[in-house]
């Protein structure tokens, strides 16, 4: 083995595990999975913790959930539409999940559809607001090319819904985020 190599090797080494490391410590921020209505969602962006909170000045609210079992006039039956808002230093936006045919347990992917009715697509989003580098002051929306939504708990008597998620997602330019790590226990509103 070639001596001079050896100290690259060992900062190659060190950086590889000090970065695995702080993407462990960021999963541990994120909320546990449980299945009783506690009303948290969480998430990796691009590595970086995703967790709703409070907004500004707590006009809006942090997370939403609505699940439609029958149709209605605007939506088609088993539709399930969760949103979390997080707006912090390092991850801040809107993540929006509106997944159509859900009436069970199980695992739906989760890739986004272009159809003329906003609220009878399938959609997984990620809005990064004031992204300059894409716009200059306006918001990027990032739509779901590949992805999963595991659905553990579905409760329509209790009002519970709860699972896992990831999905990579794509800007108008190209631009590629990873969502990952994704969790979700809310509580229905509707």
């Amino acid at each position: 083995m070639n001596l001079k190599l050896l100290p690259t090797l060992l900062l190659f080494l060190i950086i590889t595990s000090s970065s695995n490391c702080l993407k462990e410590s960021f999963k541990e921020q994120l909320p546990p999975l449980t299945q009783d209505g506690r009303n948290t969602f969480g998430c990796l962006v691009d590595g970086k913790p995703f967790i709703p909170g409070e907004t500004l000045f707590g006009n809006i609210k942090p997370l939403s959930c609505n699940y439609y079992y029958s149709s209605t006039n605007y939506y088609k039956a088993g539709s399930l539409f969760i949103q979390g808002i997080a707006v912090n230093k390092d991850v801040s936006g809107n993540i929006l999940i509106q997944k159509t045919n859900i009436f069970s347990i199980g695992k739906y992917s989760l890739i986004s559809d272009s159809c003329s009715s906003n609220n009878q697509c399938d959609v997984a989003e990620y809005y990064k607001k004031n992204e300059g580098t894409d716009y200059v002051g306006q918001g990027v929306s990032y739509f779901s090319i590949t992805g999963e939504l595991v659905i553990n708990k579905l409760d329509t008597v209790n009002k519970i819904v709860a699972g896992t998620f990831y999905f990579s997602a794509k800007s108008p330019i190209g631009k590629i985020r990873e969502i990952t790590s994704g969790r979700f226990d809310l509580r229905i509103e509707n």
